[in-house]
């Protein structure tokens, strides 16, 4: 039997421990197989606030694996090229979103959202000429991304701007 757990370092604390306390004790079945895949830092984290500050959360997570495999950073335009077939070139909007994402160091899930968003909203920034007036393309190609960015980033501070 498989199991795979996706996602435990963006549980609530304490369901994240919980759950991996009960998973331990199935460790021992050999029928049985875990697959984890997590931000291990973030979950030590999580335990570090579950067990006190003092706690070696990323010590305890080891106990847990039997092999730890961990990911390289995505690399942004092979990502937006194979997924989206977006280019790093002089095409304004193309320069604008690479800044966007190195400026705000967004990993994919953040990319996707961007693009997501501004897809949706892209279509507002149209005006009845097509766009082709210095304040559309000002708020289209700079305004939006960089508003899209601080909103996946830091919401707070898209509050603030």
């Amino acid at each position: 039997m498989l199991f795979i757990v996706d996602g435990l370092d963006r549980c609530k604390p304490i369901f994240a421990v919980n759950l991996l306390e009960t998973l331990k004790h199935f460790f021992c079945n050999d029928n049985i197989v875990f697959i984890v895949s997590t931000n291990n830092e973030q979950l030590s984290h999580t335990i570090n606030n579950c067990y006190g500050s003092n706690f070696d959360g990323y010590s305890y997570l080891n106990k847990f694996y039997d092999l730890i495999i961990e990911l390289d950073g995505i690399d942004t335009e092979k990502y937006l090229s194979k997924v989206f077939s977006i280019n790093k070139t002089s095409q304004f909007w193309n320069y604008s979103l690479f800044a966007i994402i190195d400026y705000f160091k967004l990993n994919m899930r953040e990319i996707n959202r961007v693009l997501s968003d501004y897809d949706l909203l892209a279509l507002i920034f149209k005006t009845l000429y097509g766009g082709i007036y210095e304040e559309d393309m000002v708020a289209k190609h700079i305004f939006l991304p960089y508003c899209l960015g601080l909103k996946v980033h830091n919401r707070n501070k898209l509050s603030l701007f």
